[in-house]
């Protein structure tokens, strides 16, 4: 794991919230929430000229042997990050963000994720599913970025 630079503190606030998509199957036929699994689809963009993070994740909620998606939501969180360049990998355009703030930043985005699909989904038949929380998010995030 990375450690941070030597002196600096590092500061983030949440400077958006946007759900981008739902999509939901009401005929679909799910028995019960045990039938069902859930697959993430997760994108981190790093814009150093406006001192943001963003993190899309998107939840794909499938029955086990069909694999056709009943339920799926998508959602943006974007962190603002003052002072990003004080983190620029000298000589490179590459932002060394601590290990431990992006798995910070990753479960806090999956949260809001997993809140505004519980939002949208209320009313329908699939209102009470489970939606997981993810034990080890920084194990997702070693998948998205491997150099990590």
């Amino acid at each position: 794991m990375e450690q941070p630079q030597q002196g600096l503190t590092f500061s983030m606030g949440i400077g958006r919230i946007k759900d981008l998509e739902f999509f939901i199957d009401e005929s679909a036929e799910v028995d019960n929430e045990l039938t069902s699994q859930v697959t993430f689809n997760n994108t981190l963009n790093i814009y150093l000229e406006t001192e943001r993070i963003d993190i899309i994740i998107e939840a794909n909620f499938y029955v086990n042997d069909i694999k056709d998606t009943f339920m799926r939501g998508k959602v943006l969180t974007s962190f603002n990050i003052p002072n990003m360049k004080q983190y620029l990998v000298p000589d490179t355009t590459q932002v060394n963000i601590p290990d431990a703030v992006l798995v910070t930043m990753f479960s806090i985005a999956i949260t809001h994720t997993r809140a505004l699909i519980a939002k949208a989904s209320m009313g329908s038949r699939f209102g009470n599913l489970y939606l997981p929380i993810i034990p080890n998010p920084g194990e997702i995030l070693k998948q998205m970025l491997p150099h990590k």
